[in-house]
């Protein structure tokens, strides 16, 4: 579909709206040429080009009108966003981002080897890690849910107590330990390599917005969307 995609527009130029944990970093090296442009650390620039070449396929035109990744509060390359007129969003199924996200960002889920250099999954679990010890908010958030479904519950049990809340008119002024924690946790993380979370659509959005100012969606901003909800079973 991606090697075939009907692109017309000889004067289209793309920027990925990078959604986090939605696959958004296996499409940018495997699907993308600016992927593998954009990555800091020369060795694995290297590598990637070396797979994106060595499959034999040739780039598609997708790949070719894309000039720009955006995650996080990173663009990058950040001189190629004048050009920008039409958006690839990622998207996926919003539990699973936050499920990704939980198992990402925790410092329980990861190994630290005893021998250096690491790798770049390595160095993000040493980071998790340090930020654990050193982060008061980071570090209770995990040891009060130390499972997902510890963090689930207490999510269902919030939600319950809003609704009865609303639904009786009374007002409820106790605050309970566990929403302490989750409101001090995404406080912190807030927009950081850390806050998946708390960096949904809306905020993507508005980066399109800043990068795009005179767009308002309409016929002359191209926007496409790639889900990836069930990419490692397709591929």
């Amino acid at each position: 579909i991606v090697q075939f995609m009907p692109l017309q527009k000889e004067n289209l130029s793309l920027a990925i709206m990078h959604v986090g944990k939605t696959g958004g970093t296996t499409l940018g090296s495997n699907l993308f040429l600016v992927g593998c442009a954009t990555k800091l650390n020369p060795k694995q620039r290297d590598i990637c080009f070396k797979e994106f070449y060595g499959t034999g396929v040739p780039e598609s035109a997708l790949s070719r009108h894309t000039k720009v990744i955006v995650h996080a509060t990173k663009v990058a390359p950040r001189q190629e966003t004048k050009s920008i007129n039409g958006f690839i969003f990622t998207a996926r199924e919003p539990i699973s981002r936050l499920e990704s996200s939980y198992y990402f960002n925790s410092p329980l889920h990861c190994v630290i080897p005893s021998k250096r250099p690491f790798s770049a999954s390595q160095k993000e679990c040493f980071d998790r890690k340090k930020m654990f010890n050193n982060e008061q908010s980071f570090r209770q958030f995990y040891e009060y849910f130390p499972t997902l479904e510890k963090l689930a519950d207490e999510l269902r049990i919030k939600h319950r107590n809003d609704t009865i809340t609303k639904s009786t008119g009374d007002i409820n002024t106790t605050t309970t330990s566990s929403a302490d924690v989750l409101k001090k946790y995404f406080q912190h993380i807030g927009l950081t390599v850390y806050g998946h979370a708390t960096m949904g659509y809306r905020h993507y959005e508005r980066l399109a917005k800043t990068m795009n100012p005179n767009s308002n969606y309409d016929n002359s901003t191209n926007v496409f969307v790639i889900r990836t909800s069930s990419i490692w079973q397709d591929t």
